[in-house]
């Protein structure tokens, strides 16, 4: 468990040579205490997303990891506010309230990425009781390309004002 970015993704499918990999991101560089912080990405190919966990950065005491994928129409914004139904994406996916301390939230029949379509990948560890301002994330200069589905990939940081 090193002290890696905000979201780290666990993908299969891909190139035929490539069927799984999981993807870390950034090294931690400093911690925030806040809301939801991640990346968003344009796809480059298809693939499917099978688990995701929160980031493990030093000065991260929380013992719980909440964690979610959000499916876009167009490129978002840095951040992203809730709607008035709390729905801001084409489909998603979340878990919350899952242990931490580098364990992998599954995601059942994993979460299907298509080429050319946006997605915004949020998480963060926080205590049991999920109080409000609570997340812990990692801040770091982050990659600016991640090889997502055998493709290189730009990301972008994404935060979401508010919790998953």
């Amino acid at each position: 468990m090193a002290g890696d970015g905000s979201i780290d993704i666990s993908v299969s499918g891909g190139t035929a040579c490539e069927t799984s990999d999981s993807v870390i991101c950034a090294s931690h560089t400093s911690l925030y205490t806040g809301y939801a912080r991640g990346y968003w990405f344009q796809a480059q190919s298809s693939f499917t997303i099978t688990g995701l966990r929160g980031s493990a950065g030093t000065g991260q005491t929380g013992t719980m990891q909440s964690v979610g994928i959000m499916e876009m129409t167009t490129a978002p914004a840095y951040t992203l506010a809730l709607g008035a139904t709390g729905n801001i994406g084409t489909q998603e996916w979340t878990s919350c309230m899952q242990p931490a301390g580098g364990a992998w939230v599954n995601i059942p029949g994993g979460f299907q990425v298509t080429q050319g379509n946006y997605y915004v990948v949020l998480g963060y560890v926080h205590d049991a009781s999920g109080a409000a301002f609570s997340c812990q994330n990692s801040y770091g200069t982050g990659p600016g390309s991640m090889n997502l589905g055998g493709i290189a990939t730009t990301i972008s940081r994404a935060g979401l004002q508010g919790h998953l």
